[in-house]
C-alpha cells in the first residue's frame, strides 16, 4: 500500500492549537483541527526521514477487525522487529514519522482525546524495554479531514 499524504500549513492558518499531554507528548493542531502534529521526545531535525503509515504498517487491531472497535483495539504489528528497526535508523540519522489519515476525527465516530490516548500508547509501546523513556523521538502527522 503507498500512502501520499500531504498538507500544507500556510501562514494565512496561524490559529494553531498547543495541547501538552504529560512532559514528552506535545500536540498541536492546525487547520481547524483538520490537522493533528504529535511531538514524542527529543525529536531532531533531519534531511533524512523514514515515514510509515501508522495502521496497517506499525498497529493492526487486536479484533483482527480491519477499522478498530475503539482505541484500545490495536497490537504492534511486529512487537520486537518494529522497535529494533526504528532503533536502527535512528541511528543512522533518520527522524521518524508515522503518519495517519483520520476520517473518523471529522466525522465524529472517533474522539479526538481517544484517539491521542490510543496514540500516545503506541508511541509507549515502541519505547518499551529502552533505558531511556523516550530513547525513540518519533513525530506523527494526522490527518483529519472527510472524503
Amino acid at each position: 500500500m503507498i500512502l501520499i499524504f500531504m498538507f500544507v500549513i500556510s501562514q494565512k492558518y496561524n490559529t494553531s492549537k498547543i495541547i501538552k499531554m504529560g512532559t514528552q507528548f506535545h500536540w498541536k493542531s492546525f487547520n481547524n483541527d483538520s490537522v493533528h502534529v504529535l511531538t514524542a521526545g527529543l525529536v531532531q531535525p533531519s534531511t533524512k526521514i523514514a515515514a510509515y503509515d501508522l495502521d496497517g504498517t506499525i498497529i493492526t487491531t487486536k479484533s483482527g477487525r480491519v477499522f478498530p472497535i475503539d482505541h484500545k483495539d490495536w497490537r504492534l504489528l511486529y512487537e520486537n522487529r518494529s522497535r529494533e528497526k526504528l532503533e536502527s535508523i535512528l541511528k543512522e540519522g533518520y527522524k521518524i514519522v508515522l503518519i495517519t489519515n483520520q476520517a473518523g476525527l471529522a466525522t465524529g465516530k472517533t474522539k479526538l482525546v481517544d484517539f491521542k490516548t490510543k496514540v500516545e500508547g503506541v508511541v509507549k509501546s515502541l519505547n518499551k524495554g529502552s533505558s531511556n523513556k523516550f530513547s525513540l523521538p518519533i513525530q506523527l502527522f494526522c490527518c483529519a479531514a472527510a472524503g
